[in-house]
């Protein structure tokens, strides 16, 4: 799920896989705004088959609480 979950930041982000960490936000990526981050969402629950609330896409603000959110999800 990490690897699958970094590779999607990394396409939205234009930033290689590398620079990705689980504490990486939007205040460690320059290319994480608003609009990349509902792009974002919009991938991960296409990628995952999920649907995330209002709540949890504004709390989704690092690869760990991303990664943590789909594991509440029942991803694995």
């Amino acid at each position: 799920m990490r690897e699958k979950v970094v590779e999607l930041i990394s396409q939205i982000m234009k930033v290689p896989m590398q620079e990705i960490h689980e504490d990486s936000s939007p205040e460690t990526m320059e290319n994480w705004d608003s609009l990349n981050h509902m792009t974002l969402v919009l991938a991960l629950e296409e990628a995952f088959e999920v649907i995330f609330s209002d709540e949890e896409i504004v709390e989704m603000v690092s690869v760990q609480l991303i990664l943590d959110t789909l594991q509440r999800k029942g991803c694995c």
